[in-house]
């Protein structure tokens, strides 16, 4: 009997003695998946119809032009501005009372065009106070606009008509649905510009002709 009390006590001790661990479950909270919005995709329409945009591509064989230049035909005395042109080179012949400044002291400016900057001279055994040097002058006043400046400002295009212009194929082409360009079709190169109302004329066109001789200042008769 002593026995019994003695077990009974004994488990009512380790009953005590025991800690019951209890163990709370917690709930896990998975974060937040933020879904990225797709960005809308970009298609970029080209304005140029492939067959112009074929005739434009041919600039690339021009490494050269001779023309001659003249501003707004309608007038009835244009003066005419012979012009050679390679590379970065511009060289511009002013002619006698042109509307362009000083003619009787400079009559032929030599451009370095991606600098900016033009070189006055004067040439003319006839006419020039002095000829030679006469120094750098302002690029905005004396320079003027070539073929490769229209057609880097075409970002539309579309073709009105075949043509002939200075016995060569040209097509008519309405570029950024205000002006007309005259573009000969053998070198993608505008041979007339008509922009806001003014005609701008390249006449007498050469192709890969120049000479480094025709980019340097010479005199004339």
């Amino acid at each position: 009997m002593k026995k019994l009390f003695l077990l009974l006590g004994l488990l009512v001790l380790l009953v005590g003695c025991t800690q019951v661990e209890i163990v709370q479950e917690q709930e896990v909270i998975e974060p937040e998946v933020v879904k990225e919005t797709p960005k809308p995709v970009k298609v970029i329409v080209s304005r140029i119809p492939d067959e112009i945009q074929d005739v434009l591509d041919k600039k690339n064989n021009v490494k050269s032009l001779i023309y001659d230049y003249q501003e707004d035909l309608l007038r009835i005395k244009a003066e005419i501005y012979h012009t050679a042109l390679k590379g970065n080179t511009m060289k511009l012949e002013i002619p006698p009372g042109s509307d362009i400044l000083n003619t009787m002291e400079l009559d032929t400016v030599i451009f370095d065009i991606p600098s900016g900057k033009g070189t006055g001279y004067c040439a003319s055994e006839k006419y020039c106070i002095t000829t030679g040097e006469m120094g750098p002058v302002d690029f905005t006043d004396y320079y003027q606009q070539t073929p490769f400046d229209w057609l880097s400002q075409i970002t539309e295009a579309e073709k009105i008509v075949e043509e002939n212009l200075q016995n060569r194929k040209v097509w008519k082409v309405l570029v950024n649905g205000e002006d007309f360009y005259w573009i000969d079709t053998y070198y993608g190169i505008p041979l007339r510009v008509e922009n806001q109302g003014t005609v701008y004329e390249y006449d007498n066109m050469l192709f890969n002709k120049v000479s480094d001789e025709d980019l340097i200042f010479t005199l004339r008769k």
